[in-house]
């Protein structure tokens, strides 16, 4: 028997003891005058307790409609603002830097459209140099550096700057290997755009598709050869996120997409995914086995398929021991727990440090923003790197002409703090574990049936209000609480549920009173 026929059973048998408690009261001969006493009292509190459960059956059976996962997502925004700025961390979570090429430093390399590769090779060289856990290269680099016609040196195909940037991916296995210490680097897909669908095709809200998951083709990038011969030191990854419908908010990750890569079919990892599982593996070519005998059973069956059917079961994929994702591809389990915000800092004429971010106890530094430009200037003159050891380094661009500033729960934010905030959340948290079906059916009761007291107990509007702010805030106080535990309890739906319960109650209430008993007669006083 299935949960939910365990849960219409049950709310039919609260209703035969309503019904079985009216059919009695009539006939009672002693206690009667007692009975009838208290009769109104039991009516509101079982008709209550009977509509309250039935709202909640009706909302959770469309709980992943839009205006429902709406509500839970501007509830989880909410408590996750009580949470920014005040990350906590555990023994596995390294350290954070953001190499940020900023308007500053846009402007110092002279506003380029791409971004230099030979000044992206420097970064990551100094990255890898400075003894770095692992970097992350969020950046496009799919595209080559224009030439317009221009004669290239002898033996050159491509820009010098690309050349520099190809050189260095192609023999970096080589060269670490012969330092005997390797550090995994991480780069970003690009993506082909999506072909045109019809304005009115079904989809759910927050950009999910009800009735199809787009196979991606990804474009071909100047580096293809160069990270095959570096691999697996050298990855790719997906650097893709869902984004809401109705605010184009970033709140939930796509932890591994079906793609296809030269006409090929395979599954390619988040930038999230990969990086925690490289942290929690240790070696790269071990999470690379991990993650690919993991989603191989997702790979579509050829490229001549744009799409695949939704992906909308709660099935575990065990990717490492301490690391479990699941099938679904909504609902609150993608959600990302943002703690770093993005802090705008006038611009200096020497600066490299931008801002820092402390963790919940405020001992250790679990963010650092810097400059890029400063910072290579700073490098070059001989200043330690020590910010960077034993770190996850992503390097990025907040530069306004790059249109890589997105709106989140925290904020609009760069990219690559996004990519930060998703990956402090995997290693954090897992997937936010959302509650189990009995155990919202418990609370809902449990507070369904205080509440009715309450409301029965005492109806003038300022207690109803009293009550309402007190339950808001307790709610909101345990949601802020377990969320610290990776669990979520959606507040919304409870008040949701009270308020209908409640408003079901007064109306109830309003047409018994409105109606005259058939055994009684009007009362009409004689003046004369």
């Amino acid at each position: 028997m299935s949960r939910l026929s365990l849960f219409f059973l049950l709310l039919l048998a609260v209703s035969l003891w309503y019904s079985f408690f009216n059919l009695l009261l009539p006939k009672a001969s002693r206690f009667k005058d007692f009975l009838q006493r208290q009769h109104i009292f039991w009516h509101r509190l079982f008709f209550n307790l009977l509509t309250g459960l039935l709202v909640f059956a009706i909302l959770m059976a469309f709980q992943h409609y839009p205006f429902l996962m709406d509500t839970e997502d501007a509830s989880l925004d909410l408590v996750m603002q009580f949470h920014s700025e005040n990350p906590p961390t555990n023994e596995k979570m390294p350290h954070f830097v953001y190499l940020d090429i900023d308007n500053q430093t846009h402007q110092l390399w002279g506003e380029p459209v791409l971004t230099p590769r030979n000044r992206l090779q420097k970064l990551i060289t100094i990255a890898v140099n400075g003894g770095a856990r692992l970097v992350i290269v969020d950046v496009d680099v799919s595209q080559n550096t224009p030439i317009d016609g221009l004669p290239l040196p002898e033996g050159l195909r491509q820009h010098p700057y690309d050349q520099v940037l190809y050189d260095y991916i192609a023999n970096y296995k080589h060269s670490c290997l012969e330092k005997g210490s390797c550090i995994p680097i991480i780069l970003n897909s690009a993506f082909r755009p999506l072909p045109e669908y019809p304005e009115d095709e079904s989809t759910f809200g927050n950009g999910f598709s009800e009735e199809k998951w787009s196979v991606h083709q990804i474009r071909p990038s100047f580096l293809e050869e160069a990270v095959k011969q570096s691999a697996p030191y050298v990855q790719w990854a997906s650097p893709l996120f869902w984004q809401s419908s109705y605010d184009t908010g970033v709140r939930r990750w796509w932890l591994f997409q079906p793609v296809c890569r030269n006409h090929q079919p395979e599954v390619i990892p988040s930038v999230q995914l990969l990086a925690a599982t490289i942290i929690l593996d240790g070696t790269p070519d071990k999470a690379q086995n991990n993650i690919n005998q993991a989603l191989a059973q997702y790979q579509p069956q050829n490229c001549e398929v744009s799409e695949m059917p939704p992906i909308v079961s709660s099935e575990t994929i065990p990717i490492t021991e301490n690391l479990t994702i699941t099938e679904g591809t909504r609902g609150i389990r993608q959600r990302i727990m943002y703690h770093f915000p993005w802090k705008s800092v006038p611009s200096l004429d020497n600066w490299t440090f931008r801002y820092t971010l402390q963790d919940s106890q405020q001992q250790n530094t679990v963010l650092t923003v810097i400059s890029a430009q400063p910072f290579l200037e700073a490098f070059q003159q001989g200043q330690p790197t020590e910010a960077l050891k034993d770190s996850i380094v992503v390097i990025g661009g907040s530069y306004a002409d790059g249109r890589d500033m997105h709106q989140t729960p925290l904020g609009n934010m760069p990219g690559a703090l996004i990519v930060i905030n998703s990956i402090h959340s995997l290693l954090q948290y897992g997937e936010i574990t959302p509650l189990s079906n009995w155990a919202k059916f418990l609370i809902m009761t449990v507070l369904i049936i205080v509440m009715s007291f309450l409301f029965t107990w005492r109806q003038s509007f300022l207690w109803l209000t009293l009550v309402g702010v007190f339950m808001t805030i307790v709610l909101l106080w345990l949601s802020i609480q377990f969320l610290e535990q990776g669990l979520w309890i959606n507040f919304v739906l409870p008040l949701l549920v009270v308020e209908l319960q409640q408003i079901a109650a007064d109306f109830e209430k309003n047409s018994n009173n409105s109606v005259t008993p058939n055994n009684e007669k009007p009362v009409v006083e004689n003046n004369q």
